[in-house]
Parts: C-alpha cells; sequence; structure tokens
C-alpha cells in the first residue's frame, strides 16, 4: 500500500530536482516512533511542521488499509522548478489485522516515512533502529522486523511473539501495546511503524 502512494505521488510531482538528499530516519523517530503511530497525533504533529497534505482522491484504496492519509515534506507549488531531492512523504493508516497478520481482534495502525527520490542512506538505519530500540532484529522470511513493547521510557523486545500461535500473539496484544518496525524497500527507500492494539 504504502509503495503505491510513494509511486502515485511521483507521477503526479513528475520530477525531483538534483541536490542532497537528507535523512528521513528522524522524521520516522519524531512523527511515527514518538507518538507510537496513534494516527491523528501524527496527523497533528505534521500540520503543526508546515507538512503539504495530499489530496484524499490521490491515494489508493488497496484493500488493506482504510482512513489513509498521506503528507509530502514540501508544498508542490512553493516548488514550480521541482521538488527538493530530499523529498519525503509521511503516511499513516489503519489496517484489519486479521488480513494483514491473519491474527483476529487486532487493529494496526501504521505509520511510515518514504524517501522519495534515487538516493538514500537506508543500509544505515538497521543499525539505527538497532541502538534506539537497544536490540536486534529478528528476520520474517527476507525481511529484518523489530517487535517490541515500551518499557518506561525506553522498549522491550517482544521478538519471541513472532513464533506463537496467532491466540497467544492476540492475547498478549491485549494485556500491552505491541509495536513493529521495519524497512521498506523495492521502489522506495522508507522505514515502518505499526502499533498493534485490540479493536474497540
Amino acid at each position: 500500500m504504502f509503495r503505491w502512494v510513494a509511486a502515485g505521488a511521483i507521477a503526479v510531482l513528475c520530477f525531483v530536482s538534483p541536490a542532497a538528499a537528507a535523512e528521513p530516519f528522524d522524521d520516522f523517530v519524531n512523527l511515527c516512533v514518538n507518538n507510537d503511530g496513534q494516527r491523528e497525533v501524527v496527523i497533528a504533529k505534521a500540520e503543526e511542521r508546515g507538512w503539504f497534505r495530499l489530496p484524499a482522491e490521490a491515494l489508493p484504496d488497496d484493500g488493506e488499509f482504510r482512513d489513509t492519509v498521506a503528507f509530502l515534506s514540501a508544498d508542490p507549488e512553493d516548488h514550480p522548478n521541482g521538488m527538493p531531492a530530499d523529498l519525503r512523504m509521511i503516511m499513516v493508516g489503519r489496517g484489519d489485522s486479521e488480513k494483514l497478520l491473519g491474527v483476529t481482534s487486532l487493529e494496526m495502525e501504521a505509520c511510515a516515512v518514504v524517501l522519495l527520490s534515487e538516493t538514500s542512506d537506508s543500509a544505515s538505519w538497521a543499525g539505527r533502529l538497532d541502538r534506539l530500540l537497544g536490540f536486534g532484529a529478528k528476520s520474517s522470511g527476507a525481511d529484518p522486523l523489530w517487535v517490541f513493547s515500551r518499557a518506561g521510557s525506553g522498549f522491550r523486545s517482544e521478538s519471541d511473539l513472532m513464533d506463537l500461535p496467532d491466540d497467544q500473539l492476540s492475547a498478549a496484544a491485549k494485556q500491552r501495546d505491541l509495536y513493529i518496525a521495519g524497512l521498506l524497500g523495492e521502489d522506495f527507500s522508507g522505514l515502518l511503524f505499526a502499533a498493534i492494539r485490540p479493536v474497540d
């Protein structure tokens, strides 16, 4: 879903002007991680920072996420000669965990930051996530994932939950807030944060 949104934005903006690309990791921490991926809070913070909100009709519906909102770090009208090469996009949305994880009675709130340029320092992001969270990733297929909860002002690894049956994972998520972090690759570089919460 997030890759489709990013691709659509690039098609609308046409091109990115050449310049040194910025690092979106701080945006990811400040907007997604520090706000626990809470959709309304992330939206408010992005608006406070002056990010440009994309019109709803520009966002595709892939059937997995709903209530999707996306922002660009720059307003296209302010850059008639091409968007800056450090252009970032932040996206938030809600997803049904049964469709996404095969686990019932839970909901995912996802927050992603994507760098909309051809160059990035994404190779360093895994190490920075390790240092931020205080533990390493666990592979899910070919993709590294960080599964964790909060422990005071820090984080606690919950990687063992990845090996549990669905019903035990669901029970754990009902006892405490659980989070997932990961890297986005392929067409665009980015970082994903998702909160797993019981359905109200």
